[in-house]
């Protein structure tokens, strides 16, 4: 049996605050539809930009996921630390982006927009800023502890 490393338990600490921002986004999807009274097979409307925004933001980061957890578990094997803190910058720079992309929406249907605040939900757009080509940067960090983590084990 292969033990773990002393400082996994921040990896699992990062891992368990990555499923919380899941369930915050999550709650705000459910919000959003209560505030704009959208039935559930909805994805997307037409006349609620905010509802919209939470609707992709949720599953821009569902689609992250799978790809956050498994690099930052096995990055962990080899390098507990470094994948805790890519982890951690990773959740923290998607957050801040999102929170840019909400605020852009906000500020275009404010001006009266509508058509402009649609496609920027549904387009690439949504969350190329600083902030989430950062995240990026800190997913690259991920990948390479979760490569040295393959490379360590291979040579035992």
């Amino acid at each position: 049996m292969i033990g773990l490393p002393r400082h996994y338990g921040c990896v699992i600490a990062v891992g368990s605050a990555g499923v919380l921002v899941n369930i915050g986004l999550a709650a705000a999807v459910v919000a959003a539809r209560r505030r704009y009274q959208i039935k559930f097979p909805n994805m997307h409307q037409l006349d609620a930009p905010d509802f919209n925004w939470a609707v992709q933001v949720h599953l821009d980061y569902s689609s992250e996921a799978e790809f956050f957890y498994f690099t930052l578990l096995t990055g962990g094997l080899d390098s507990p630390r470094l994948a805790a803190l890519a982890g951690l910058a990773f959740l923290l720079s998607r957050s801040v982006a999102r929170q840019q992309v909400a605020a852009r929406t906000r500020t275009a249907q404010a001006v009266g927009k509508r058509e402009q605040v649609f496609s920027r939900i549904f387009s690439a757009e949504l969350g190329t800023g600083e902030w989430s080509q950062f995240s990026w940067i800190a997913f690259g960090i991920m990948l390479y502890t979760s490569c040295a983590s393959a490379v360590s084990l291979l040579r035992q």
